[in-house]
Formats: C-alpha cells, sequence, structure tokens
C-alpha cells in the first residue's frame, strides 16, 4: 500500500451540515481506490465525502460522483437518497462490487416525483408556532401521509399535535419506511402560538 499526503485544505465533510468536518492528512492508495489518512481513528462512512483544496469541489466515494460544492452535494443526496448516512464504507472492494451502491439513483428517480408531492400534502397541513431553534433539528409527521423532514436552524417550528421533534438517529431509521419531505417554514403560512411547553426549551432562540 502506497500513501501520500494530502493538499492542505482538504476535508471530510458530513451529509449533515452540523458536523465539524475532519481535516485529511494524507491517502492510502490500494489497487484502484484510495482511503483518506484522517488525524483521528474515524473511518468515513456513507454519507460523508470528501471537500477538495483549491477548487471546493466534493467527491462521494459511496454514490460515486463528484459535485462543484458542498451546497450541490448536500441537495443532489436529499433529493436521490442514494445510501443510508452512517453505513460502512469498505475502501478495500474491488470497484465492481461496489457498483450496487451507485445504482440506487436512477432506481430512486420516481421517487422524486412523489417526494415532491409528499411535501406539499405535509407542508399545507403544518401549522407554525412562535418559536425556533439555533440548530437544525428533525421532525416527524404522524398524520396523513406519514412523513419525516428537517428544518433548518433560526426558522420556525411546527406546532401541530401529529407532529413530533426526533433525533437525528430516528429521523435516520424512520427515512428507512416513510418518505423525507422538504419543508420551508418561510414558504408557509404563520401559525397559531403554541399552548404547550417545548422540551428542547434551552435551545431555543
Amino acid at each position: 500500500m502506497n500513501c501520500f499526503p494530502a493538499e492542505p485544505g482538504t476535508w471530510l465533510i458530513d451529509i449533515d451540515p452540523d458536523i465539524e468536518p475532519v481535516p485529511i492528512i494524507g491517502w492510502a492508495v490500494s489497487g484502484l481506490t484510495s482511503a483518506p489518512i484522517l488525524p483521528t481513528r474515524q473511518d468515513p462512512l456513507s454519507g460523508q465525502a470528501y471537500r477538495l483544496a483549491g477548487t471546493g469541489a466534493v467527491v462521494d466515494p459511496a454514490w460515486p460522483r463528484t459535485f462543484e460544492s458542498e451546497d450541490a452535494w448536500r441537495a443532489a443526496a436529499g433529493r436521490s437518497l442514494p445510501y443510508e448516512p452512517g453505513s460502512s464504507l469498505l475502501f478495500a472492494v474491488e470497484p465492481a462490487k461496489a457498483k450496487p451502491a451507485a445504482s440506487k439513483p436512477a432506481a430512486s428517480k420516481p421517487a422524486n416525483e412523489e417526494q415532491e408531492g409528499i411535501s406539499e400534502e405535509v407542508g399545507v397541513q403544518l401549522t407554525l408556532g412562535r418559536k425556533s431553534l439555533k440548530n437544525k433539528s428533525f421532525w416527524h409527521f404522524t398524520g396523513e401521509p406519514a412523513a419525516v423532514f428537517e428544518i433548518a436552524g433560526g426558522k420556525l417550528l411546527p406546532a401541530n399535535d401529529d407532529v413530533e421533534k426526533i433525533t437525528r438517529d430516528s429521523f435516520q431509521e424512520l427515512r428507512k419506511s416513510v418518505p423525507v419531505a422538504i419543508i420551508d417554514p418561510d414558504n408557509l403560512p404563520d401559525g397559531e402560538d403554541a399552548d404547550e411547553d417545548d422540551d428542547d426549551a434551552g435551545g431555543l432562540i
């Protein structure tokens, strides 16, 4: 196995923008693939990618695809759901054996159109309160149709009885069985004040 240093400014980034990036200090080459050398014992997982120095381009080794920026990568992954973030990423496999993971985006194309419909169906049912959180939060809509979605930090939160706040891990687990809706509170009408207490009041702004 050959190793060589990475260009300064090369980072391992996560599909979740709230997770701090890790510097890539070198590359270990095995066959036709290379794995990042990190200053920690952390191994890259699906849902993580390499942001290259200079260009800012992002290489997703689990897809595999290259994007012009972090935003472009996260937007495409959110639409296509090409893999389950957090699963093991094996660099030692031959490229031919790794191709099944790359076939998922093509199979998910019809789901993109369905996702737009789900987003609209859920969005029109949401009532926004007057509270927000500093960081991104994850939610489960238990009404019809059931769905999970994210709310960006600083934006108003839903106050419906059939919407519950969940953890990131629960979000990743639920998305296996229910669709992911794309919700932008700025494009929804303001809801009434929520009377119930928020368990996460300590993080509210």
